[in-house]
């Protein structure tokens, strides 16, 4: 019979990749609005104003973007993390870069999701989420494409510390997500708003097979 830790593990582990690929085939709508004032988001009770434009599209500030993020992803992250880590045996120092790693691939698989849903969200939705316009310019892009890749590079640092079967998900979604971000920066801003970026099924294939072999490398068992 399993380890009650590897029975955890591996629930969470399905858990991370059914989130990353609900994340990566709905749109950053699909996250669903109500969970952007979720129980437990900082401010929940006073949330920033989401404002509406001349043109009536409502627009997302950063505080708002902030409190939409963490109600709609990064929660998801830390509830995971809570699965993975509930066999103990972690200093807090372990549990709090943990936890930063969790919010920030959270955060990352959204902010990917703004960037791939700009069409739908501003015409179909008409909503904002990066910015105080509808359009994305390439300094907007290039924006994001970097706060991304850094809120990545935070959650490959706490990777080691999760136990085997988790990580192999918890890569796996990294690397999905690291490689649909250098997608979206290989193309010009316009071609944002005129089709979804993806990831060709054999890649995919191929990412995966390289998680599994890396989770085997160091980190905890």
């Amino acid at each position: 019979m399993p380890a009650p830790r590897a029975v955890a593990a591996q629930a969470g582990a399905r858990g991370v990749l059914r989130w990353a690929g609900r994340a990566a085939g709905a749109g950053s709508a699909g996250a669903g609005s109500a969970a952007a004032t979720a129980a437990g988001s900082p401010g929940a009770a006073e949330a920033p104003a989401v404002e509406r434009d001349a043109d009536g599209l409502l627009v997302f500030g950063d505080e708002a973007h902030a409190a939409y993020v963490y109600g709609s992803a990064e929660v998801v992250g830390l509830m995971c993390l809570r699965v993975f880590t509930a066999d103990g045996g972690y200093t807090q120092g372990e549990l709090e870069r943990l936890e930063h790693g969790a919010r920030r691939l959270g955060a990352a698989f959204q902010n990917v999701n703004f960037l791939r849903d700009l069409a739908d969200d501003t015409e179909r939705l008409g909503r904002s989420y990066l910015g105080q316009r509808a359009t994305v310019d390439e300094a907007l892009q290039a924006r994001w494409v970097a706060t991304i890749r850094e809120q990545l590079a935070d959650a490959a640092d706490a990777l080691p510390l999760l136990p085997r079967d988790a990580r192999v998900a918890v890569g796996c979604a990294l690397r999905f997500f690291s490689t649909l971000t250098d997608r979206i920066a290989a193309v010009p801003a316009a071609t944002l708003h005129e089709r979804r970026i993806r990831v060709p099924g054999p890649q995919k294939t191929w990412l995966i097979a390289r998680s599994v072999l890396g989770a085997q490398k160091g980190g905890r068992t």
